[in-house]
């Protein structure tokens, strides 16, 4: 990226790439848990890694991304912007984010395809109150507080994403030290993710009170601000030019760590950190997205003009992918009768689920999101190539 134009205009060479990767990669986990769902076999997708890390490095790809705008947009004008930050935020995210919670609630679960074997949403004794926590951006509670199947849970991670840029922009502005703001979040979730441990070192055996906090322990887990916090340092690191950082970070022997720490988190699933699993993930994504986005000599490069595109379609896949996935296997299993636990059964089905979701993302960013998105660029400050 050329800073000699002071960076009106911020472009990230392989960050698009990354995205539809990984997209893709949660996209097979997810046909994987969908199967065994419908009674069918499971296949060992280990190799393929711990999804988590995948649902990490979009987390910390994205706050890297808009902390370093926010900071570009700071020091070009000396404020941030609010009005026209939200309006931007809004105008990319709600309107596909209430499109699929209007079908995911209202029109899909009524047809055969989109219905789960048991445990379906229209059946649900709590409807109401999910349908409430998904319309204020509070998605992340399916899974901790609703324990119903749908089509629309990938929707948690971007109302996480949401809350976290909701208060992010006051601290880039108003804060003197948001550094330290960013380093006090990463620790506070850490601590919050395992209060239950924590209060079971010191003797308390209260089960009630144990309960509580197993619970709390449970939505912090899942409220992943502590991961977007490191993203937000990284970009510090860029952005402040802290060079005795970027040259540890640029490293060749750093870069490697990082790529075979991936490689044996997937090869050897016993040595995933689970305690430290957030921050582990983070800091590997961390090296992982600023070397690729900002190092000339990265190992790793995935700047190419066929992913970058399709890496505008990384929104629209990752929220339409399950009823994608649920309409193959009704068609294939249901109606054809096909094998899909059979080797050419699995690669129809894995196939298919991804290109039809890329088919569908592709008419949603078309004739849909591209609308809202020449909308957006109006109340843009700081023109931002890498969506």
């Amino acid at each position: 990226m050329d800073k000699n134009k002071a960076s009106k205009v911020v472009y990230f060479p392989g960050l698009n790439g990354v995205r539809i990767l990984a997209c893709y990669l949660i996209i097979a986990f997810h046909v994987n848990q969908l199967k065994d769902i419908y009674g069918l076999e499971r296949l060992e997708l280990h190799l393929l890694g711990p999804s988590s890390m995948y649902l990490t490095l979009f987390f910390v790809l994205s706050s890297f991304l808009i902390t370093y705008l926010l900071l570009v947009e700071k020091k070009l004008t000396n404020k941030i912007n609010l009005k026209k930050f939200y309006t931007r935020r809004v105008l990319r995210v709600w309107p596909l984010y209430f499109l699929v919670i209007i079908l995911g609630f209202g029109i899909l679960p009524h047809f055969a395809p989109f219905q789960f074997p048991e445990n379906n949403i229209l059946e649900y004794r709590y409807y109401w109150e999910m349908l409430l926590a998904f319309i204020f951006l509070f998605p992340h509670l399916h899974g901790i507080v609703f324990d119903v199947n749908t089509t629309i849970g990938p929707l948690w991670s971007i109302g996480v994403e949401e809350q976290f840029y909701f208060v992010w922009p006051f601290v880039i502005t108003y804060f003197k030290r948001p550094v330290v703001a960013l380093v006090s979040i990463i620790i506070l979730f850490l601590g919050l993710r395992h209060i239950d441990h924590i209060v079971g070192l010191t003797g308390v055996e209260n089960s009630d009170l144990m309960t509580r906090l197993q619970w709390i322990g449970a939505y912090f887990n899942r409220f992943r601000l502590g991961t977007m916090a490191v993203g937000g340092l990284i970009a510090f690191v860029y952005f402040k030019k802290l060079v005795k950082i970027q040259r540890i970070l640029y490293h060749p022997i750093t870069q490697w760590g990082a790529w075979l720490s991936l490689l044996c988190f997937q090869i050897f699933p016993s040595i995933r950190p689970i305690l430290l699993e957030h921050e582990v993930y983070s800091l590997v994504s961390a090296i992982m997205v600023i070397n690729m986005a900002t190092n000339p000599k990265t190992l790793v490069s995935l700047e190419n003009k066929w992913l970058k595109y399709l890496g505008e379609l990384t929104y629209s896949s990752y929220v339409f992918h399950i009823p994608c996935i649920m309409l193959c296997i009704y068609v294939f299993n249901k109606q054809l009768g096909i094998d899909l636990d059979s080797i050419w059964g699995n690669v129809l089905l894995f196939g298919s689920s991804m290109l039809m979701t890329l088919c569908i993302s592709y008419f949603s960013y078309t004739y849909f999101e591209s609308f809202f998105i020449r909308l957006k660029h109006r109340f843009a400050v700081v023109k931002n190539k890498t969506h």
